[in-house]
């Protein structure tokens, strides 16, 4: 009872923090902005199986941007030739619901004048039998994209739209749901067999808006078999119109604006390669997307992708190519830039060996599509490991200048960095949302499953930990109170509350610490409380630098870089915190 008494206060403490410190910190606009970031392209839906767990469903599974909910009937994920979702009808009728992470509520962010929506899918019959139909749900009202119908044929509302299926074939669903303000919307929807394609356009009724379509149903009636859906997704658009006195865009890349540098980390090499898409004195380019070819670099790996100046989201890796939206609604307008940094890591031990990176950059804008292929860049991978090593964060510049950062790595064993595709799936979207490389860092190991119950995976710089007990709000995946469980917890540095109202803001009457004014700024607009936690010590020097203790991290002033996005960084409790773990 006293723990939970303690617990209590200090969640009633840190919601107060919340109140009057931070307000709105978590609005602050992400400069690492994710496909599934409301007001962007929001990728509202996202489902593969490959690392679901295998038999029937009796909670909801959660998927990279959602969830899957069994409804009624046989439910589950199999391993066939590949693992898929599965509702089987042979013994009642089975329905699985599909719902992004924003359910119950309307569509991301203030829904604009017309909004488009893309659904895709892949789908299967094990029999070529009347069954089961795919569509979108509104409250009580659905809408059927398409069917498995009798006799091996596709229909639509009940009407044969031209193609049949074969048992366990593919059937490929490409929708455009259109929702215009103030009016009823319509839907084109695409179905592929590989033996032939079809394309229906079909109005909708006025139960489906911006605020009322959340969620898809896959069912199955009594006795109809089973069928398998796959590679889910359900992407949020704004729809915009063309302004027709709207001057061409002028988008500007010179051979100045791409660049490159190494980086070595934890032993492993890493290409960066900078680009600036500059915007003159034109329109608006719409709809702009850097595309990188992965094709031709068999050695090099993809490990991140981040803006240093403007927002972008990675939309997706598909067929070896790399699509990186650029600007906010996909839109870069006139007099503006955006900066993206590309992180290739090298696999294995390459050297002497030579690349040639190609990007092109797809935008339209009044004067039509415009396609630009941009200068090749050539990589040199050195002949020799000369690159000194670095910790995230640090970058050794080709031309061998100073390095830009230069926090040492905790001692200790040497640990391997694992890629960011090895990122637990239940920990991605807090990882991608809240900061990514910057607050987190590498992992370092796989998911690791405890006798608690909980499952963690390290990371550089944190622990990520998922309760199984908390599933379905918003405390499912919480940080670990790194800095705490290292004994870096001191008494309280003041013995009475400061007197002035500035200072207030930063007091922290549950610990009795202040945080210190070189950190303020960084801890708030990275994440405040939810990632870092109450401060836990004073301001202090270590190893020649100022830090701060919080109970999630360690903040550090790096006075040599003031004035760079590197002058305060985040240490790497979460090496220190493993090292000690693997240690006992």
């Amino acid at each position: 009872m006293n723990q939970a008494r303690t617990q209590l206060g200090r969640l009633l403490a840190a919601l107060l923090a919340i109140m009057v410190v931070c307000g709105g910190t978590l609005a602050t606009p992400a400069r690492y902005a994710y496909a599934d970031d409301a007001g962007i392209e929001a990728t509202l839906f996202r489902a593969t199986f490959g690392s679901a767990t295998i038999g029937p469903l009796t909670a909801p599974l959660q998927v990279e941007t959602g969830e899957v909910v069994r409804e009624e009937g046989t439910v589950a994920v199999v391993d066939s030739s590949e693992r898929v979702l599965e509702i089987d009808g042979t013994g009642g009728q089975a329905t699985a619901l599909l719902r992004w992470n924003n359910y119950p509520g309307a569509l991301p962010g203030a829904p604009p004048p017309a909004v488009r929506v893309q659904i895709e899918g892949e789908f299967s019959a094990e029999e070529t039998d009347a069954g089961a139909s795919f569509g979108i749900w509104s409250g009580s009202s659905f809408f059927e994209l398409f069917s498995f119908g009798p006799g091996g044929q596709i229909t639509h509302d009940g009407n044969p739209v031209g193609l049949t299926y074969a048992a366990n074939q593919k059937v490929k669903l490409e929708a455009r749901v259109l929702l215009p303000g103030g009016s009823t919307g319509n839907v084109q929807i695409k179905l592929d067999t590989g033996a032939g394609q079809r394309t229906l356009v079909e109005p909708l009724n006025a139960s489906f808006t911006a605020a009322t379509l959340n969620q898809l149903r896959f069912r199955a009636p009594s006795g109809s078999g089973t069928f398998t859906a796959d590679n889910l997704l359900v992407k949020f658009e704004q729809a915009v119109e063309q302004e027709d006195d709207d001057p061409p865009a002028r988008i500007e890349i010179d051979n100045d604006d791409i660049d490159q540098e190494f980086e070595r980390i934890g032993g492993v090499l890493f290409v960066n390669i900078r680009v600036t898409i500059n915007s003159g004195d034109g329109g608006k380019a719409r709809g702009t997307f850097l595309v990188l070819d992965l094709d031709d670099l068999d050695d090099l790996e993809l490990a991140d992708v981040a803006f240093l100046t403007g927002v972008g989201f990675v939309r997706e890796v598909r067929d070896g190519k790399v699509y990186i939206g650029l600007g906010r609604n996909n839109i870069v307008y006139g007099n503006s830039n955006v900066q993206v940094k590309i992180k290739l890591k090298v696999k294995g031990d390459r050297i002497n060996l030579r690349y040639t990176v190609r990007m092109r950059l797809n935008y339209r804008d009044t004067s039509g599509s415009n396609d630009i292929a941009l200068v090749p860049v050539i990589v040199v991978l050195p002949g020799t490991p000369t690159v000194p090593v670095m910790p995230i964060g640090g970058t050794v510049p080709i031309s061998g200048t100073t390095p830009i950062s230069a926090t040492a790595p905790v001692s200790g064993t040497t640990l391997v960095r694992l890629p960011i595709t090895r990122i637990d799936v239940r920990f991605r979207t807090t990882w991608q949302r809240r900061g990514g490389l910057v607050v987190f860092g590498l992992p370092l190991t796989e998911p690791i499953s405890r006798t608690d119950g909980l499952v963690v995976q390290y990371f550089e710089r944190a622990r990520l930990e998922y309760h199984p007990a908390n599933r379905g709000t918003p405390y499912e995946v919480l940080l670990g109170r790194l800095a705490v469980e290292l004994g870096y917890a001191t008494p309280p540095s003041m013995e009475t509350p400061p007197t002035s109202t500035t200072e207030l803001r930063w007091y922290f009457p549950a610990t009795g610490h202040l945080i210190a004014t070189p950190f303020r700024s960084y801890w708030q607009a990275r994440g405040g409380l939810l990632i870092f936690g109450l401060p836990i010590s004073p301001p202090r020097e270590e190893n020649g630098l100022v830090v701060q203790y919080f109970e999630r991290a360690r903040l550090e002033l790096h006075p040599d870089l003031r004035g760079t996005p590197y002058e305060v960084q985040i240490g790497l409790l979460g090496v220190e915190a493993y090292q000690q773990e693997d240690d006992d």
